[in-house]
């Protein structure tokens, strides 16, 4: 007799991250709403993404992710909430590059520094209507 295959428990976010990359952008725009944008210049002292914008952004969602895109420059970025970035500790993050960071205590914890010219970054934060 074949053994059974096990199986994974899959939580919240897990099911989401899947029902979008199955669905089509017209079917997640019914779910996934832009709900905050911030822009954030990056210089010598460490920055973090502002509480207020993907806390509560509008009482009617709640914040998933945000999608970070650097317009400008190298930065480095920590997000163990544990690691001070600084020009040579954390990952590289490149201009012309779009990075999505999920969950709240991941958008908590990400730090960013400059690696050796200030850098710009635009915050879009997405999420989905709250369920009361």
């Amino acid at each position: 007799m074949a053994e059974k295959e096990k199986s994974e428990p899959r939580n919240a976010l897990t099911a989401l991250q899947e029902a979008i990359q199955e669905q089509s952008i017209e079917e997640l725009a019914e779910i996934v709403k832009n709900v905050a944008r911030e822009q954030i210049t990056v210089s010598t002292a460490v920055k973090a993404l502002d509480v207020r914008k993907y806390e509560a952004p509008d009482s009617r969602y709640d914040t998933l992710f945000a999608d970070i895109q650097v317009l400008s420059n190298t930065i480095r970025v920590t997000s163990d909430g544990a690691t001070t970035p600084s020009a040579t500790v954390g990952k590289a993050w490149y201009p012309a590059e779009t990075y999505r960071v999920w969950g709240m205590e991941n958008l908590r914890n990400i730090r960013f520094i400059r690696e050796s010219a200030d850098a710009t970054l635009i915050v879009d934060y997405w999420g989905r209507e709250k369920i009361l």
